[in-house]
C-alpha cells in the first residue's frame, strides 16, 4: 500500500516522480534528435551541391529547430501557466516538490503481514 504523503492521494507522488523523469528525458533527447535530423537534411543538400536542395532543406531545419526549442521549454511554459491561472498553487508545489525529490520515487508503507 502506498503512503499518502504530501499529495493527499495514494501513489500520486510515485506517478509524478516517474513522470518528471520521463519528461526530463524527452526534454533532453527530443531537441537533440530534432537538431541532428535537421542537420543531416541540411548536410544532404550541401553534399549534393545543389542550391535548390539546400534551400529546400532550410525550411524543415528551421521548423525542427523551433520545435526543439518549444519541446525544451514546455515544462517552464506549463509551470508559468499554472502559477498564472491557478489561484492556490501552494499545495500543488508541495506535492510536486515532494514527488520530485523522492528517493527512487517509491513511498511504500511496510506490510505488517510479511
Amino acid at each position: 500500500m502506498f503512503l499518502t504523503g504530501e499529495c493527499g492521494i495514494d501513489g500520486l507522488e510515485n506517478i509524478i516522480h516517474y513522470a518528471t523523469i520521463v519528461v526530463t528525458i524527452i526534454q533532453i533527447a527530443a531537441p537533440i534528435a530534432l537538431v541532428i535530423w535537421g542537420s543531416l537534411d541540411l548536410l544532404k543538400g550541401i553534399i549534393a551541391g545543389d542550391e535548390k536542395k539546400i534551400s529546400a532543406a532550410r525550411k524543415p531545419f528551421v521548423q525542427r529547430l523551433v520545435s526543439a526549442i518549444i519541446i525544451f521549454l514546455i515544462p517552464w511554459i506549463v509551470t508559468f501557466a499554472i502559477n498564472t491561472f491557478v489561484q492556490d498553487t501552494v499545495e500543488w508545489k508541495k506535492c510536486y516538490n515532494a514527488a520530485k525529490s523522492a528517493e527512487g520515487g517509491t513511498k511504500v508503507s511496510p506490510d505488517p503481514g510479511v
